[in-house]
């Protein structure tokens, strides 16, 4: 875990900011009396190799496949 000391509200906004562009994820936020802290996962987040399409993605696909055979129909190509 990585564990970054903040003084000012605007501090902590850009540490944040800076971090998850990183690919950190923010887990913990303490603010105690030795001072503010934030807390990151420092393992960063790994995209899976071959995302499945949603059930949305899906049936865009299906629509735009009906589209483009009504289009070859149209055009007598079909």
């Amino acid at each position: 875990m990585l564990i970054i000391k903040y003084d000012t509200e605007q501090e902590a906004e850009l540490i944040k900011k800076e971090k998850t562009s990183q690919g950190y994820t923010l887990v913990e936020i303490a603010n105690i009396t030795e001072g503010n802290f934030l807390g990151f996962d420092d393992t960063p987040i790994q995209p899976p190799n071959n995302p499945q399409p949603t059930s949305l993605e899906k049936r865009l696909e299906e629509m735009q496949s009906t589209i483009d055979l009504l289009l070859l129909k149209q055009e007598g190509l079909i």
